[in-house]
This record gives C-alpha cells, structure tokens and sequence, in this order.
C-alpha cells in the first residue's frame, strides 16, 4: 500500500468551498494571477508532487487566507499524517 502526504491544496480548496459554499473552477484569469500555469495544477492538485511554500502562499493569497488561518489549515502538526 502506497502512502501520500496530505494534499495541501485541497485542504485549501475545501475550507474555500465551506466560506462560500461554491466549488472552485480555475479560469485563465486564475492561473495569470497566482502564477501557476495549468499543467502544474493540476500536479498539485492530483497530489503527484508536493507544493511550494511560495506556491501555497499564491494560492493562500488569491482566496483571502489571512496567513494564520492558513497556518491552521496547514498546520506542520498535520504533515505526517497520510490518507
């Protein structure tokens, strides 16, 4: 059985959708403002490679974490935890 680390980003995702109650469905607009082209996205978000702290931080910032409630979310305590 293989294990994976916990995807960052869905976790991300997910809180997001909570807030606002709508799913999230990336544009054009959204890959130009975070800087992260598709392809790598969708590696991110497929959890076949693991995330940047800068990437994550894009990621934060474009949905309006404030950085502690990112902290929360992606706290270091949570890491070696695998699904």
């Amino acid at each position: 059985m293989e294990k994976f680390p916990k995807n960052r980003i869905s976790e991300l995702l997910t809180i997001n959708e909570d807030k606002q109650g709508l799913r999230f469905n990336p544009s054009r607009d959204f890959y130009i403002k975070i800087g992260i082209r598709q392809k790598r996205w969708g590696i991110l978000i497929r959890n076949e490679q693991p995330a940047t702290t800068e990437e994550l931080l894009k990621i934060a910032s474009f949905f309006g974490f404030k950085y502690d409630e990112m902290l929360k979310a992606l706290s270091p305590n949570e890491s070696n935890e695998v699904i």
